[in-house]
């Protein structure tokens, strides 16, 4: 997913994965500003959350919306999570 340059180039990044990639990207950039349940600009006034299988029931993920999408809307927003020691 990088560009000539090296750089991550998120057009290289399929279109149904984006919006998580970029609410990450987001809140990397700066964890003080921003969160992982936030508004990305393609999802005002939502505010969207990166999304992976659970690892008990993986079987749940094959199924629904999150057979098809590695984001969901949130409304926990400023979600953080706990820093690792």
């Amino acid at each position: 997913y990088r560009d000539t340059a090296g750089d991550f180039d998120i057009t290289k990044v399929p279109a149904k994965d984006q919006p998580g990639v970029k609410v990450m990207m987001q809140y990397f950039t700066d964890t003080n500003r921003f969160a992982l349940c936030d508004v990305i600009p393609s999802s005002r006034p939502h505010a969207i959350c990166p999304v992976a299988a659970d690892r008990e029931h993986p079987e749940l993920g094959s199924r629904g919306w999150l057979a098809t999408h590695t984001w969901d809307f949130c409304t926990e927003r400023n979600f953080r999570p706990e820093p690792v020691p």
